[in-house]
């Protein structure tokens, strides 16, 4: 403790670890979230790390995180944070990846990277971080770990990129994701005020990707965070979050997961015994 803020040193996070993994300079954690939130303390983490949270609301005063699904969601943190990110009601499993402050500045990295917590919304660090998940839980070799976390580094210095966005585009991410308008990229384009094109060139600058993809990758996350805590049927779910069908979404899922929705699910929960079933109608 030092002036009353508790301090977590390297791979330490609040929880309980059911699988622990090293690659390199890199510390993974799969791990239960086991502390209510009333009882997380305001701390500082002393080194960079990600979190990767699988299932449940994660509270976190990170950028970007307020209007982010229950999961899944990936935050960047810099070493030095400090705050009191947490699990709320029922709380939740994440994966953490730990990287001590000399290993940033050793990869020519430090300069280029966040600098204040930030919530990753780039596809490739979506991907990257579920092949990471997969691979720890599955890959006995050490090395391809590595290069998955390295290559989650690399998404976390993209999203620095993103942060010089004009102001307007967080209106149209909002638009996008809430009820895209009838008219499609061209009433999203007269709402915020610019021209359809001058639109398309700033969602593919600052998030790699259309204004229509954006609109599908949340709708992805939305299946996620269903397929992540339900028993609920694939083809329900595709009905929830705007998809035709079923084979719409196995679709729409692999292109940001590069996993199906049935995978997805087997993964996050092996059991099933932390899913909730749908709500009768």
């Amino acid at each position: 403790m030092s002036g009353g803020v508790a301090t977590l040193a390297h791979g330490v996070f609040y929880g309980a670890a059911d699988l622990e993994r090293t690659a390199g300079a890199f510390r993974v954690t799969d791990r239960e979230a086991t502390v209510p939130e009333h009882e997380i303390e305001h701390h500082v983490h002393s080194d960079a790390h990600f979190i990767f949270v699988t299932r449940g609301r994660y509270l976190s005063t990170a950028d970007g995180a307020d209007d982010a699904p229950a999961s899944p969601l990936v935050i960047y943190n810099p070493p030095g944070t400090a705050h009191r990110d947490c699990f709320g009601p029922g709380l939740g499993r994440f994966l953490a990846v730990s990287m001590p402050a000399e290993t940033l500045a050793a990869l020519d990295w430090a300069d280029r990277a966040p600098r204040s917590a930030v919530r990753l919304r780039r596809p490739d660090a979506y991907a990257g971080v579920w092949r990471l998940l997969r691979a720890v839980r599955h890959e006995p070799s050490p090395e391809p770990l590595e290069s998955l976390c390295l290559e989650l580094v690399g998404a976390a210095t993209d999203e620095r990129a993103s942060a010089s966005a004009p102001s307007w585009l967080a209106r149209a991410r909002d638009l996008l994701t809430e009820a895209p308008p009838a008219g499609g990229v061209a009433a999203v384009a007269a709402e915020v005020g610019v021209h359809p094109v001058y639109l398309a060139r700033a969602f593919r600058r600052h998030l790699a990707c259309t204004p229509a993809e954006y609109a599908r990758r949340r709708r992805v996350e939305r299946a996620a965070d269903l397929l992540a805590r339900t028993r609920t049927p694939l083809g329900q779910i595709a009905a929830e979050t705007g998809f035709c069908d079923q084979s719409h979404l196995t679709h729409a899922f692999q292109a940001v997961f590069g996993a199906t929705p049935g995978e997805y699910r087997r993964v996050l929960n092996p059991s099933g015994s932390m899913l909730t079933r749908p709500a009768r109608r």
